[in-house]
């Protein structure tokens, strides 16, 4: 039995769905495979949208049908599973929180209840990993973070 499945969302995409869960090995699967299938220019592929366990790829009704790239993308994944993990890349991004660049620092720590020093060590102390970008340009979703970290109420 294959460790995925590939469903047809509507006339214009297929979802390539691993486990329903978050999981960092599969997310790193997945992003892989978002850049082989981006990289192989599959006729009719409009784009490739990354999740925590799912990989949407759009394409044109008119160039191409969800079963020839089904056949296609289960080629690509076949590949990719018997290939080890790709390795992580790290980046590091610089951060400020002098004003005016974190105007809301001394509330965050009054929130959370400890220092703005401590709020500071504990953000950078700590890598991230990003599951993917989302809805608005570089908000990352993460999934890693130290519930230490967190003091949401509905954590």
């Amino acid at each position: 039995m294959k460790p995925y499945q590939l469903r047809t969302v509507g006339d214009r995409a297929v979802s390539i769905e691993f486990p329903n869960e978050i999981n960092p090995e599969i997310n790193l699967r997945l992003q892989a495979l978002a850049k082989i299938i981006t990289a192989d220019k599959i006729t009719g592929i409009r784009a490739v949208i990354p999740a925590y366990h799912t990989l949407l790829v759009t394409f044109s009704a008119m160039v191409t049908t969800p079963d020839s790239l089904k056949s296609r993308l289960d080629q690509i994944i076949a590949d990719q599973l018997a290939a080890p993990l790709p390795s992580k890349r790290t980046l590091i991004i610089p951060v400020c929180y002098e004003e005016p660049f974190a105007p809301d620092l001394a509330d965050v720590a009054d929130y959370a209840g400890i220092s703005v020093d401590e709020v500071i060590q504990r953000h950078t102390n700590q890598s991230y990993l990003i599951y993917f970008l989302g809805f608005l340009p570089g908000f990352a979703y993460m999934a890693s973070v130290d519930k230490k970290n967190c003091h949401a109420p509905f954590i």
